[in-house]
């Protein structure tokens, strides 16, 4: 029998580990796995759509999350901090897959697509307080 509290971990924290387990996946591929698009700053748009995903689900579960208060209050600014680390990271780990190299604007694209998350945040994604008639 399932707890609620392991309800709240499938629902609220697994969807952020299994989003950046995806963008782990695919920064291991080598270059030529993916199809070549002649838009300039086509995989710079990639990843800032990437990070402001992996920025909203990480907010949630920072949020959504009752062990560190703190985490709940700053969830968003955790959440680009996280986001702008991992993407740290995703860049250093490519030094080792066959054909990528790391990229310092593709850091700053990981973090502008976070960024771009905790601007819409208020007007977009901020969970409304109910009021009563």
């Amino acid at each position: 029998m399932s707890t609620k509290r392991d309800l709240n971990f499938w629902f609220d924290q697994l969807p952020a580990i299994l989003w950046a387990a995806f963008i782990f996946i695919l920064s291991s591929m080598p270059a030529s796995a993916f199809p070549h698009i002649s838009f300039p700053g086509a995989d710079k748009l990639v990843h800032l759509g990437l990070f402001f995903i992996l920025a909203m689900l990480t907010e949630r579960a920072f949020r959504r999350q009752a062990l560190i208060p703190r985490l709940q209050s700053w969830s968003v600014v955790w959440a680009v901090g996280l986001s702008l680390l991992y993407g740290s990271f995703d860049e250093i780990h490519q030094i080792f897959v066959p054909s990528r190299s790391p990229d310092l604007t593709d850091v700053a694209a990981d973090f502008v697509g976070a960024l771009i998350f905790a601007f819409l945040y208020g007007p977009l994604f901020a969970p409304r307080k109910r009021t009563t008639v």
